[in-house]
């Protein structure tokens, strides 16, 4: 339970110091948004967004490589706007490989982590569908109809690890991740996308 409440808090705390990081050019672009509209101050944006990635960190240190390219991201994807989309996916596949690592220390103590050709496969897909994800979203602004099609991978996201834990003998976790895109697909219609 530490280690999902932990990634919860970074990619809260991300996301958070990303809008934070974005708010000039949201001000331009997307001007509803929580900061540019004056909702939510920048301040206090960056503030619980640092709270957040702080607390994600210190509940589970082991998931600290997952903060380089969150802030890599966040600093640097508007001068490297191509680039950005790898970071964004990257961020992802790295958080999947230090969940996997810690779900296999807590079993087998003084083994050499080796991940499955399968696992590597999945975090490459991982890695692959949540930069196409970041790369359609950057126009999502200027171009509403993205909105709409940002919405649906996002939601698709959990159908994705359930392609992979299904073969991999995981029944009840594919059912989840199941459960998961049906619940994203109806919050869809109370939410925005990003």
């Amino acid at each position: 339970m530490a280690v999902l409440a932990s990634a919860t808090l970074i990619y809260a705390g991300a996301c958070l110091m990303n809008d934070a990081w974005d708010a000039a050019d949201d001000a331009r672009t997307r001007p509803n948004r929580p900061i540019p509209s004056g909702r939510v101050s920048q301040g206090l944006a960056a503030t619980v967004g640092a709270i957040f990635l702080l607390s994600g960190a210190l509940l589970t240190p082991k998931l600290i490589p997952v903060l380089l390219p969150v802030f890599g991201y966040g600093l640097f994807h508007r001068q490297f706007a191509g680039f950005s989309s790898i970071v964004m996916g990257l961020c992802r596949a790295i958080l999947a490989v230090c969940v996997s690592w810690l779900a296999w220390r807590t079993t087998h103590f003084d083994d050499l982590y080796l991940p499955t050709p399968w696992f590597l496969f999945y975090v490459a897909t991982l890695w692959l569908y949540v930069s196409a994800i970041s790369w359609v979203a950057k126009d999502e602004g200027s171009k509403p109809s993205r909105q709409s099609n940002v919405g649906i991978m996002l939601a698709a996201l959990p159908l994705l690890d359930a392609a992979f834990l299904l073969p991999a003998g995981a029944f009840l976790a594919a059912v989840a991740a199941v459960g998961c895109f049906a619940c994203a697909m109806g919050l869809r219609h109370f939410a925005m996308a990003t």
